[in-house]
């Protein structure tokens, strides 16, 4: 393990267990020789919020019997919100839950991995779709690998055959996305709605983080230039219209999370703004792009002397799949979202090398 800069010190003396693992492991290259490295690791699995988490894990391996959003009173009979696959197993991956855990093993053998096979009609919630929408049936597919793959990579299963291949059929339907958007226009307009020219569906978000933990993607050049490409164009495109994909018995809004947003989206949304900015950065695509330069002058520009980023928190500002990793304690005067952005900052200037 490194010795910890400024930085990294001050998150290790005032962060919670989960980010204080996270800094030893993610930024200070801790390895799981590491005795410092052991000891964090037991006091995150210790921490009390990710020990309800997995607390509440099916016998099936889901959260919820649910993968992207449930009803959870009727699934699980309680009124937590989110209670579902991918916001539930998220946050214990957020935490630094992996691969050597049986929480996680569980889902990705039950619920993930199967997933990933492209024949798989097991879609979960997402079944009053097929039944209304049959046609839909190959996006549903797609969304569900994707998210699955959004899980896996970040929890050690990046290098797995099953993952490794549907990764590669992901990038190739990137490349065909791509070519088709060359070629001709990709959205066109029906009854009043922005749509999806039939057969295109735009890469999911959830892929492209699943492709920013695996490392193997970006040592090939032909994935990496595809990456390249990819960020270009949603760059010189964006803003994208929220569109619809249709079908023969109707429309379904889809929205568009592709798109890079503005900068006053940005500045009221600071959790997105720090996703999308660590997504980049692990893409190693911030410079590549206007936007992504932006993001990281921003966020520089909210670091304060003591090397923390104090961006302030508004009122509904988080994403749906964002957790804070720093809880609130009573009679502590540091804010908890200050600690959770100094983490992130500082995750994302590792990556981009700015912390030696």
């Amino acid at each position: 393990m490194r010795t910890p800069d400024r930085l990294s010190q001050w998150l290790l003396d005032n962060a919670s267990a989960p980010i204080r693992y996270r800094v030893i492991r993610d930024i200070l290259d801790g390895g799981l020789e590491d005795p410092d490295v052991d000891h964090a690791r037991e006091d995150m699995l210790s921490f009390s919020e990710a020990k309800k988490i997995a607390s509440r894990q099916q016998c099936n391996g889901s959260w919820g019997n649910g993968i992207y959003a449930v009803a959870a009173r009727k699934t699980t009979g309680t009124e937590r919100l989110h209670e579902s696959t991918l916001y539930q197993l998220g946050r214990l991956v957020e935490y630094g839950f992996d691969s050597g855990n049986k929480t996680v093993e569980s889902c990705a053998d039950k619920v993930l991995i199967p997933l990933l096979n492209p024949e798989n009609n097991t879609l979960w919630e997402l079944s009053y779709y097929p039944e209304r929408h049959p046609d839909l049936l190959p996006f549903l597919r797609t969304l569900l690998r994707d998210i699955a793959l959004r899980l896996l990579c970040p929890a050690g299963y990046n290098n797995h055959t099953q993952v490794k291949e549907a990764i590669i059929r992901g990038l190739t339907e990137l490349a065909a996305f791509l070519n088709r958007a060359k070629r001709q226009p990709i959205y066109r307009q029906a009854g009043g709605k922005t749509v999806m020219v039939g057969g295109v569906y735009f890469p999911t978000h959830h892929f492209l983080r699943a492709v920013a933990h695996a490392g193997w993607v970006h040592e090939i050049p032909e994935f990496r230039g595809l990456l390249g490409m990819y960020v270009d164009f949603i760059g010189e495109n964006s803003p994208l219209p929220d569109y619809y994909l249709l079908s023969k018995k109707g429309a379904l809004r889809h929205g568009h999370e592709a798109a890079f947003r503005s900068k006053e989206f940005y500045l009221q949304s600071p959790s997105i703004l720090m996703q999308e900015l660590e997504i980049l950065a692990r893409l190693g695509m911030v410079e590549r792009t206007e936007q992504g330069q932006w993001l990281l002058d921003e966020l520089l520009a909210h670091q304060d002397g003591d090397g923390c980023f104090r961006i302030p928190e508004y009122r509904k500002s988080r994403s749906f799949d964002y957790c804070m990793l720093e809880p609130y304690v009573h009679g502590r005067d540091i804010e908890p979202f200050t600690i959770d952005m100094t983490f992130r900052g500082a995750l994302i200037l590792h990556y981009l090398n700015y912390l030696v």
